[in-house]
C-alpha cells in the first residue's frame, strides 16, 4: 500500500505509522488528486495499480475480484465495477447508469469517465496512455474523464455489475463555493481544449465539443461578470455567441448567452 500525503494538515504522517501492515508513506506539497496520483504511480512495482481516494471505501472483496478477473484476461488493461453513492440519511444510488464508453467518442457524448477510486489497472497501460494531466487543479471530474479517454485510446475496458466501492457524499464534495465554481470552470476549458486539440478532425466528436465549448464559454462569462469583471465576462459571453454562430450549436445555449450578454448592461449579476 502506498499512501500519498498530499500537503494534508491532520497528521496523516502519525495516522499512516500507526498501523503494523507493509505501507509506503510519502508526502508531498500540496498538488492536487493528479500530482498524488503520479506520485503513486511512480512508486508503485506491482503488476497491478488501483487508487483510493481519501473519502471513499472499497468493500473488502474488491481487490480480489479485480485481480483473478485481470489474470484470467490478459487483453483487458481496466476492469470496473459498479459503485454506489453513499451519504447519511439517503438511500444508496448507482454511480453508473450504464457501463461507461468504450471509445473517445461514446466516452466524450455520455459526458463521464471512471470514477478512479473504482477500477483497477494493468501498470503498463499508464505508460502507454500517459500519467494523469496536471494541469487539472484539485476538484474531481475533469482529470478522470481526461484519463478514460486517453486510456480507452490504447486498451479495453472490462465491467463487473457488482458493487465494490462506495463513493461518499458530503460537505466538501456538494458545497458549490464560488472557489469550487472557478476550479469547475477551469478544469473544464482545460478538458474541452485538449479534447478539441484531440478530435477536431473528427466531425461527431467535434460537433459535441463545440456545443460544450459554447457553453463553457457562456457559463466563464457568467462568473466575470458576478466577479465584477465586466470586460472579461462580456468578452467570454461574445466568443461563446460567434462560436454558436459559426458551428450552429444549440439554439438554447445561444439564446441564454445573448441574455446574459445584453444584461450585463443592466445587471451586475445576471443569471
Amino acid at each position: 500500500m502506498i499512501v500519498v500525503d498530499d500537503g494534508s494538515t491532520d497528521g496523516s504522517a502519525e495516522i499512516v505509522r500507526s498501523y503494523k501492515q507493509a505501507v509506503l508513506y510519502t508526502s508531498q506539497r500540496n498538488g492536487g488528486l493528479s500530482k498524488a496520483r503520479n506520485t503513486g504511480l511512480v512508486l508503485a512495482r506491482g503488476l497491478y495499480v488501483a487508487f483510493l481516494d481519501h473519502d471513499d471505501l472499497w468493500l473488502p472483496h474488491k481487490l480480489a475480484r479485480q485481480v483473478t478477473y485481470l489474470d484470467s484476461h490478459p487483453d483487458v488493461g481496466v476492469v470496473y465495477s459498479q459503485c454506489h453513492m453513499v451519504r447519511e440519511g439517503h438511500v444508496p444510488a448507482p454511480i453508473y447508469r450504464e457501463p461507461v464508453g468504450k471509445d473517445p467518442l461514446s466516452i466524450i457524448t455520455a459526458g463521464y469517465g471512471l470514477q478512479m477510486s473504482v477500477p483497477m489497472f494493468r501498470k503498463s497501460v499508464f505508460e502507454k496512455a500517459g500519467g494523469f494531466d496536471e494541469a487539472f487543479l484539485s476538484a474531481r471530474g475533469y482529470e478522470d474523464i481526461d484519463m478514460t479517454i486517453r486510456l480507452s485510446e490504447v486498451t479495453s475496458f472490462a465491467y463487473i455489475p457488482e458493487v465494490l466501492v462506495l463513493y461518499r457524499l458530503h460537505e466538501s464534495n456538494l458545497s458549490d463555493s464560488p472557489e469550487k465554481s472557478y476550479l469547475h470552470l477551469h478544469n473544464r476549458g482545460i478538458y474541452l481544449h485538449k479534447c478539441l486539440d484531440r478530435y477536431r478532425s473528427n466531425p461527431q466528436i467535434a460537433r459535441t465539443l463545440y456545443h460544450e465549448m459554447v457553453g463553457y464559454w457562456s457559463d466563464l462569462g457568467k462568473l466575470k461578470l458576478m466577479q465584477g469583471k465586466l470586460v472579461e465576462g462580456r468578452q467570454a459571453l461574445v466568443d461563446a455567441l460567434r462560436l454558436s454562430l459559426k458551428q450552429r450549436t444549440n439554439a438554447k445555449i445561444f439564446v441564454r448567452t445573448l441574455s446574459r450578454f445584453l444584461r450585463s448592461y443592466l445587471m451586475s449579476c445576471p443569471t
